[in-house]
């Protein structure tokens, strides 16, 4: 009609409003539903709305179900994807969803919302199950969480100094009572329990940042095939940068030597010399790494060094470069170090700076970038060549684009850094014909 001026905006305010009312003061799913509903374009309203999952239209005469998070979701979706909380009841997407058990020691599974295994759930470290949290308590021996069941069979205390340790551990004295390995042996602390933890030492040149400069560190696994692995200890435990402890992967007759963190530039200064003497004296003392069944070597790098990016550059380089990586490591995939992670889990990783795994080739469950694909050694070459890898590789992935990250591209760059990564360029055949090798270290591995 002429002269007629209509403010649509009014308008639409007014049919939304009229269209909420009845829903305002009701918090049921249809209620919800027809809520976000009206949020749409009148037009959209009348006809159809969009289902959050699918995003495919819905007819308006289907209310589908809503969501937590205030989105709408059709009734196909909710079907094929999504799942009720088996503690609270909340709709949750299936791949968010963690198993549980009701009780500790039983197995009970429920399925439970990603709200309910961060605040009423707590896994148990030992069994692997998540349990109500207050039948889950911190485990004075790991420093990690056990259930009340896992406590009870899996754990004792040593009637000396009343450390925690498993019960597979225990030393029993003629009347049963139980001992750590320390007290054992008269407590003298040569070889510490595997979960002991020191205060740590930064070892780095005067000029060198410590919260700029990138740490390395290691643990080298070995047993005693002649002598006392007690003797061993000793040894390795009058250098300062380094201590003993028990692994729980080993035979009675093992130990692990563990290193402080170390900067490449002090490694190279100072701790080369001393590792080299350190790993002909082990061998001489019956020790060995490489000619047993279960010894392994981890390099630990600095975690916070590391960017999205070059973490995950980081990863490709091992986890895709196979042929390489055994090659360096000197063994195939190994139970305590799998190679068997897709990319999708390697790009997770990569940005949480955390995985769930802790057997795996690129561990970062905890504080550091651990490598744990090397199969044990004491020949100081073989051994010297391990801490290069990790170091080269965190060097070449921090600069190479991700398509660049290949094991030919790796080969040429270690190449180039001959003087560097001797040892590396050996084992990779890559070496320049500078390289002298140390006649001396033929024998003893």
């Amino acid at each position: 009609m002429p002269g007629l001026n209509i403010n649509m905006d009014a308008v639409v305010a007014e049919v939304t409003s009229a269209r909420t009312a009845p829903y305002e003061d009701c918090d049921c799913p249809e209620c919800q539903s027809a809520r976000a509903r009206s949020l749409l374009p009148v037009n959209h309203q009348l006809d159809s709305w969009q289902c959050a999952g699918c995003a495919i239209m819905v007819p308006g005469s289907q209310a589908g179900t809503t969501l937590p998070d205030g989105d709408a979701v059709c009734d196909a979706c909710i079907d094929a994807y999504y799942r009720s909380c088996g503690y609270c009841d909340a709709l949750h997407h299936i791949n968010d969803s963690s198993q549980a058990n009701r009780r500790s020691g039983r197995y009970e599974p429920i399925r439970i919302c990603p709200n309910c295994a961060r605040s009423v759930f707590r896994l148990c470290h030992t069994c692997n199950r998540r349990y109500p949290r207050e039948q889950v308590s911190p485990n004075p021996y790991d420093g990690m969480s056990a259930c009340r069941h896992c406590i009870d069979e899996e754990f004792t205390r040593c009637c000396n100094c009343n450390e925690w340790m498993m019960t597979c551990d225990a030393h029993l004295d003629d009347y049963d009572d139980p001992y750590c390995e320390r007290c054992q042996h008269g407590g003298n602390g040569d070889i510490q329990y595997w979960a002991y933890r020191p205060t740590l030492t930064y070892y780095r040149l005067p000029h060198e940042d410590r919260r700029k400069t990138l740490y390395l560190g290691f643990e080298l696994e070995m047993e005693a095939i002649e002598g006392s692995r007690y003797d061993a200890a000793n040894l390795v435990n009058g250098h300062d940068f380094l201590f003993s402890k028990q692994d729980g992967s080993l035979t009675d007759e093992g130990f692990e030597m563990v290193s402080h963190p170390l900067s490449w530039a002090w490694y190279k200064e100072k701790g080369d010399r001393m590792m080299r003497t350190l790993c002909r004296d082990l061998i001489r003392l019956g020790m060995r790494s490489h000619d047993t069944r279960t010894c392994g070597i981890h390099v630990h790098l600095t975690k916070s060094l590391f960017k999205t990016l070059h973490l995950y550059k980081f990863e490709k380089l091992v986890y895709e470069n196979r042929q390489l990586t055994r090659r360096v490591a000197r063994r195939l995939d190994s139970q305590w170090a799998t190679l068997g992670e897709s990319k999708s889990d390697l790009i997770k990783k990569a940005k949480d700076k955390f995985s769930p795994h802790r057997y795996v080739a690129v561990n970062i469950t905890g504080a550091t970038v651990e490598l744990r694909i090397f199969k044990g050694t004491l020949r100081y070459s073989t051994f010297r060549s391990c801490l290069e890898y990790a170091h080269a590789a965190y060097i070449f992935t921090q600069d190479a684009g991700i398509s660049e990250v290949t094991a030919p591209n790796f080969k040429a760059w270690v190449a180039d850094n001959v003087s560097e990564y001797p040892n590396l360029a050996k084992r990779l055949r890559v070496h320049h014909a500078t390289i002298e090798t140390d006649a001396s270290e033929a024998n003893g591995v």
